[in-house]
């Protein structure tokens, strides 16, 4: 059995997915900008070769995926 990170291939800063996320929540509870802890990643992107080689492909945009699993967590996506 094999495990394999899932992502974009790109870079998405916490930023921009804390505006997708407030976007979609249709919230805006603010937010808290703190100087970075010790051992913090300051920069991530995940290669998806593997899986690519395995014949995956993506089928949602990454805010796509986003809205579909907070339907899901808020209870509208049984609705849906």
């Amino acid at each position: 059995a094999c495990a394999f990170n899932v992502g974009t291939g790109l870079e998405t800063s916490v930023n921009q997915l804390a505006g997708m996320l407030e976007g979609i929540a249709g919230r805006r509870p603010g937010r808290r900008h703190a100087p970075a802890r010790a051992g913090e990643l300051i920069r991530s992107a995940l290669r998806v070769d593997k899986l690519r080689a395995l014949g995956w492909r993506p089928q949602v945009t990454l805010e796509e995926g986003l809205r579909k699993t907070f339907a899901f967590i808020s209870g509208a996506g049984a609705r849906a």
